[in-house]
């Protein structure tokens, strides 16, 4: 008795429709990237009942002719392969399933005219059934409607959700399309409401996908982001990888990953290893739980990446993943790093709103405002004054000192404000020993003295003045008020120092390579094959960071550690190692755990809030914010400072 038999077509197509079209907003993107593919330069969308009661879209794009629509409903067919080599693909897809996959699921119509022709062509294929080619009146282009979409397949039609929802998931998908793609105008509308217009912008690309970016994700997102032109610094010889696009603040956050906005060749991706890079670009400076806005196009020679790896091309293939990991992190970081002190200008609006509002007690949470390290007074990072110091605060102190102590004997050129190796962690060396029982407030006419030459420009110690200004008054021990030329300037000066002390301590360690320590008994890790090779594949990585592994039977033998961390649960440190590579195709936990230790010396070697400062440490501080890379957030992603701008203020007080 035979057992295996061929399905039949009508089943090969719903099989096929399960995988590409998963639901309406599959077929919105489907249809949509065949009208780009097109050329067309106007698409026009119409959704009813959520996409499953009717889907249309309509391009004036280069239209197909009569034979051509016969062979396009055909499995695997499609105009967008020249030859036979799929890596050399320039175009949105080439599955050459959609259109079988929607003619077997639902009623689908499709009417086109070739450009230059004389007569337009339509089709229609009711769950599967072609019926005969017919003659239709219509300009060039082409139009498809779908009706009644998984009417003949009940069983995935209980699987949508509510019409509101599916609308929601439909307008992502054309929001990504529509951004990625300034230059073609769109036009969609749900049900009779009022239609969306989006028409094509001049300019250069990154003119129209700012105005894009303006309509999808607010006025706030431009004001926040640093527009990034394509890279021509990346490693790559033949600079076949470019970075383009608009680069959020640190400060500038939000709850999810809905903001990342990712282009391959122009293809909206929801890539990993993708995600990943952004991830790990954001990872010093990102209140935890927190992610970036970012819009992203990379340019890949065709040859260097494989597009057909996912049914609905959603995820991409890299021939090189680790340059082009390189290429994302390096690009990403630099433009962070060269708006150095600037911060989110959020920050001034909530802090007027606060204002008008009467609220004294600052907003709370993460990235909130400007309330920086509350209760951090003479003591932990937690707050409060420590009673004692608990074992694991005594070692970080000491690998503290003893690591600056080191720096300071390798660089005597570089210094900051403040030395983090005193006997007191938290005094500046310029600053007198405050001991207990003793006022160390300062004497009224040197205070008075300082103000009148910081006020005449010649504050001690700092040779012109910057962007931040200058000091004019510390308030509650804790923040710097300084006076711009945009206005005044409130420094939160624990957070600012730490985030200085943070980026000289990653510097000089990244100078020097990390300090490794070997093991003196190496620790066996057991783990499946699959893991261990998952590894050893990122060996390299690992090595960089100060890991030494080797394979050892089906685990990792683990030979060198970092020597700031210690000798001990590094089997933790490797399983979560390996976790994160199958979830993202990289890790960053050994990255994260270094800096985190780092942020940790930062924090203990900072000068605290509750600490009197004169206005030359004040202004050596501001000078130092200029001069230093991300010095716009600490290491815990809040922010260090608030700009109010002369409006503002103004606006504080009703004057405008």
């Amino acid at each position: 008795m035979n057992r295996v038999r061929l399905l039949p077509d009508h089943l090969v197509n719903q099989i096929a429709a399960g995988e590409v079209v998963e639901r309406p907003a599959s077929a919105i993107k489907e249809l949509v990237e065949n009208s780009l593919d097109a050329e067309a330069r106007l698409i026009k969308i119409m959704m009813r009942g959520g996409g499953a009661t009717e889907l249309v879209v309509s391009d004036d794009g280069i239209g197909m002719s009569g034979e051509d629509v016969d062979m396009a409903i055909k499995r695997h067919a499609t105009s967008k392969m020249t030859s036979d080599d799929v890596f050399s693909m320039t175009t949105l897809g080439f599955r050459g399933e959609a259109l079988a996959a929607l003619g077997a699921v639902a009623t689908m119509t499709i009417e086109t005219r070739e450009v230059g022709a004389q007569k337009a062509y339509g089709v229609c294929i009711d769950n599967g059934r072609v019926k005969p080619r017919y003659q239709v009146a219509r300009a060039k282009g082409t139009l498809v409607r779908v009706r009644d979409l998984f009417a003949a397949t009940p069983a995935r039609l209980k699987f949508l959700k509510s019409m509101a929802t599916e609308n929601a998931a439909m307008s992502d998908v054309l929001q990504r399309l529509c951004l990625g793609y300034p230059q073609v105008a769109f036009r969609w509308q749900f049900d009779d409401r009022k239609p969306f217009l989006f028409p094509v912008h001049k300019g250069t690309f990154l003119d129209g996908v700012s105005a894009r970016a303006h309509a999808f994700l607010g006025s706030a997102f431009l004001d926040n982001a640093i527009r990034l032109e394509d890279n021509d610094n990346n490693p790559s010889d033949n600079h076949t990888i470019r970075v383009s696009g608009y680069v959020g603040l640190p400060t500038y956050h939000t709850s999810s990953y809905r903001r990342v906005y990712l282009y391959v060749n122009g293809r909206p991706v929801n890539d990993r290893l993708l995600l990943s890079c952004v991830r790990g670009a954001y990872q010093d400076f990102m209140p935890k739980g927190r992610y970036p806005s970012v819009v992203l196009f990379i340019r890949v020679a065709p040859t260097d990446v494989d597009m057909n790896v996912h049914p609905t091309k959603a995820e991409v293939r890299f021939r090189d993943p680790r340059l082009l990991r390189s290429v994302m992190y390096g690009t990403l970081k630099a433009t962070l790093g060269s708006v150095k002190h600037q911060a989110s200008g959020h920050l001034q609006q909530r802090f007027v709103s606060y204002a008008h509002a009467g609220e004294t007690s600052g907003a709370s949470g993460a990235g909130s405002g400007f309330a920086g390290h509350r209760g951090t007074q003479g003591g932990s990072p937690q707050g409060g004054s420590p009673q004692g110091d608990t074992p694991s605060h005594k070692v970080l102190r000491d690998r503290s000192r003893h690591l600056w102590t080191a720096i300071k004997q390798e660089n005597a050129q570089v210094a900051l404000p403040y030395d983090v190796s005193h006997e007191s962690t938290n005094v500046p060396l310029s600053m007198p020993v405050n001991s207990e029982g003793v006022d160390n407030k300062r004497d009224e006419a040197d205070t008075k003295g300082d103000i009148e030459r910081a006020g005449s420009g010649d504050a001690r110690g700092v040779e012109e003045v910057g962007a931040l200004g200058w000091a004019r008054c510390q308030i509650h021990d804790s923040y710097i008020v300084a006076q711009s030329d945009a206005g005044m300037v409130l420094v939160d000066q624990h957070a600012t120092h730490e985030r200085l002390v943070y980026e000289h301590l990653k510097a000089q360690v990244a100078e020097g390579k990390v300090v490794r320590q070997r093991l003196l008994v190496p620790e066996v890790v057991e783990m499946t094959e699959q893991e261990s090779a998952l590894l050893l594949e990122n060996r390299q990585m690992l090595d960089d960071c100060g890991l030494g592994i080797e394979g050892f039977g089906d685990g990792v033998l683990v030979r060198d550690v970092p020597a700031v961390l210690g000798t001990q649960g590094y089997e933790s440190l490797v399983r979560d190692i390996v976790a994160e590579i199958k979830t993202w195709g990289t890790s960053s936990a050994l990255q994260e755990r270094l800096s985190a230790l780092w942020a940790r010396m930062a924090c203990y070697g900072s000068v605290r809030a509750g600490r009197r400062l004169s206005l030359e440490e004040m202004n050596a501080l501001l000078r130092m914010m200029e001069k230093t890379d991300f010095s716009g957030q600490c290491n815990h992603g809040r922010p260090t400072h608030v700009v109010l701008s002369h409006q503002a203020i103004e606006s504080l007080f009703e004057r405008r």
